[in-house]
């Protein structure tokens, strides 16, 4: 998952939490959590998706997690 200054266009950070594909990702109000899902994004097709079990995390994030090195 790589994460992005869009106005900046440069890459803030990136994370290699899992080798499944994540699906959907969202940081709560406060920034202090991400909620992400991990589970089949169909690229392999129906093969593909008997294998991945969905799951979803929670990850406290770190300041210098969401934040450019400066």
């Amino acid at each position: 998952m790589n994460f992005w200054d869009f106005r900046g266009r440069e890459k803030l950070s990136y994370f290699t939490w899992t080798n499944t594909p994540i699906t959907a990702a969202k940081y709560s109000p406060n920034g202090k959590l991400l909620a992400y899902a991990c589970g089949d994004d169909w690229a392999k097709g129906i093969e593909g998706s008997k294998s991945i079990q969905p799951k979803l995390y929670i990850h406290s994030t770190q300041l210098d997690e969401v934040t450019r090195a400066r």
